[in-house]
């Protein structure tokens, strides 16, 4: 039993992969059997577990899920914050090596849903939303195949979904007579003509796997983890950009702040205090970035490799998944609520409380997001390129891999490395060895 448990926790917190090539005919079978997906009837009861502390977000929550329940009378949910991602998935590979004490529904990160979908635990949602006729198109194309397989089975509906997007001085490039620019090669010149201006650094490069992946998609066109199964560091554009980043880093006209992977708090401060032009930090900091700021704050998706091609990000942040250890009326259930929460009223509200990318087009579309606009100026231009926000690599070892690369780039960047093309040699052999060993 210890065993089983060790090994179904590995795979929920993203260590090992779970070969499950069965989920689609497994929901194949379900729908010829003639399963009920949409029969919530009788008494019907289970948990909600999320991972939200702030007291707003949970309130939010709750506050739907007994509108929910208030509509159906015979459905009982209890609503709980077991604590963050890991918490969940620790908690998660418990209940399922018990067999018993699953939720019905959870929020999990959206790295995680390869792992808990290839270990067989949570629900394919194509017969769910095929049953109970809801309108999958109105979903953003990137988010649901940020939550779906690399086959593209869908596991999760996004909810807190969030991306890599750049902040600026928008004040203070005016005062200059200076606009951001709109590609990478555009980027270095600005880079230099605003340190030339300022004797200050123009941008500070993100010490973060989530970040960093999406800058270099974006600079060379390409994804460096390829297919999944063997990287592309290789290819000369990949230490180009990182001897790039060193020509700027070591000329002063931009820098690489702090010394732990997802930490924005230095880029923060250096922004406020008008040390720093620019820089990449997640959506939802947003809510705190743009009322911190005595000056006018600018986003953009970021820096594309040529004109005339829109830059993108990679999605992150939460999604709501379903357990299949649980009676096919909870499922129900589960899905029902979890379509609840994410319809285009709650994800506009939400989007006003947390600075989250709304999940449905409609929101957009019919000005639900005109009091985010109002209520975060300058946030605008982020959310109406909720379009550009694109899957990560389907490999369940991206982030392993992707923080490799990270800390290479960085070593590089701040001139720890006397001959960059031996460490990248060493990076690529090392990433292809993390993603080797994940098949």
């Amino acid at each position: 039993m210890k065993k089983v448990t060790l090994l179904l926790s590995l795979a929920l917190m993203g260590g090992l992969l779970f070969a499950n090539g069965s989920s689609e005919t497994s929901a194949r079978a379900k729908e010829d059997a003639g399963v009920d997906y949409t029969d919530i009837e009788g008494p019907v009861e289970f948990e909600f577990w999320h991972n939200y502390s702030n007291k707003a977000r949970a309130g939010m929550l709750e506050q739907a899920v007994a509108e929910f329940c208030a509509a159906h009378p015979n459905v009982k949910i209890k609503v709980s914050n077991p604590g963050n991602y890991e918490t969940i998935a620790q908690q998660i590979a418990g209940a399922v090596a018990a067999g018993k004490g699953i939720p019905g529904l959870s929020t999990i990160n959206v790295p995680r849903v390869l792992n808990y979908a290839a270990s067989g635990i949570i629900e394919p949602l194509a017969p769910y939303f095929e049953a109970n006729q809801v309108n999958k198109s109105d979903y953003y194309e990137g988010f649901l195949e940020s939550v779906s397989d690399k086959n593209g089975t869908l596991y999760g509906l996004p909810l807190g979904m969030s991306a890599g997007v750049v902040y600026y001085n928008k004040t203070w490039l005016d005062e200059l007579g200076m606009t951001m620019p709109e590609t990478w090669d555009e980027f270095k010149l600005w880079c230099k003509e605003f340190h030339e201006k300022t004797d200050k650094p123009a941008f500070s490069f993100p010490y973060d796997f989530n970040y960093m992946n999406t800058m270099v998609l974006n600079a060379t066109g390409k994804d460096p983890l390829g297919d999944g199964t063997k990287s592309i560091l290789g290819e000369p554009e990949f230490l180009q950009f990182a001897l790039d980043l060193k020509d700027l880093v070591q000329s002063g006209a931009a820098i690489w702040t702090g010394v732990k992977i997802n930490s924005a708090a230095e880029q923060l401060n250096l922004f406020k205090i008008k040390e720093l032009a620019a820089y990449t930090d997640s959506s939802t900091d947003c809510s705190s970035i743009i009322p911190a700021s005595d000056f006018e704050v600018g986003t953009m998706i970021g820096f594309s490799k040529e004109k005339g091609k829109p830059a993108i990000s990679t999605a992150s942040g939460s999604c709501l998944v379903i357990y299949g250890g649980n009676d096919q009326k909870v499922k129900n259930a589960a899905f029902q609520l979890a379509e609840y929460l994410t319809n285009a009223e709650h994800s506009s509200a939400w989007s006003v409380e947390t600075c989250m990318f709304p999940v449905r087009k409609s929101i957009v579309e019919k000005g639900l997001m005109e009091e985010t606009y109002k209520k975060f100026p300058g946030s605008q231009t982020m959310f109406e390129n909720t379009d550009k926000i694109l899957p990560k690599n389907k490999s369940t070892v991206m982030q392993a891999a992707c923080n490799e690369i990270v800390l290479t780039i960085g070593e590089i960047a701040k001139g720890n490395e006397a001959d960059p093309a031996a460490a990248w040699a060493t990076l690529t052999k090392k990433v292809d060895q993390i993603l080797a060993d994940a098949l």
